[in-house]
């Protein structure tokens, strides 16, 4: 078994942007502090406003719910596993055991799989916490 430190990353903009009139309380649920804008290649054909709605209620929904209010992105963490810096591990199960390094003593689960299925089909799992910190699930088959 590995073990690796991952440092904190404090988000980028911690209050909302001016054009956000829904309240500080819900820029911690619904909003996006990493990214409060949707960059210029997202949708670059529609207003600003459909692709800001898009970006933050389609899109990227729970951004920060799942990132820094039930998620530890914000906060350094040890991470044990099979290989702790990743969440897929080519044509494999993945495992970790993510500890925040908080007042008090939280572990959490991590489990993937990887497996490629035909020639250019590959089916991707995974739930928990993955080693940013941040909750998770996948269920996909994906061309490659």
């Amino acid at each position: 078994m590995k073990k690796i430190l991952i440092k904190a990353r404090k988000p980028k903009y911690s209050n909302p942007p001016s054009w956000w009139k829904l309240g500080k309380f819900l820029w911690r649920i619904l909003g996006n502090s990493d990214e409060p804008e949707p960059p210029k290649w997202f949708k670059p054909n529609k207003s600003i406003w459909y692709r800001r709605f898009y970006w933050l209620f389609v899109r990227n929904i729970l951004h920060n719910f799942t990132w820094y209010v039930i998620g530890f992105k914000d906060k350094d963490k040890f991470v044990y596993g099979k290989e702790p810096n990743k969440v897929f591990v080519s044509e494999s199960w993945n495992w970790l055991i993510i500890h925040p390094l908080t007042k008090i003593p939280l572990y959490f689960p991590f489990v993937s799989y990887q497996k490629k299925i035909s020639k250019d089909r590959l089916f991707q799992f995974y739930i928990g916490m993955r080693p940013d910190g941040a909750w998770g699930f996948k269920f996909r088959i994906t061309k490659t």
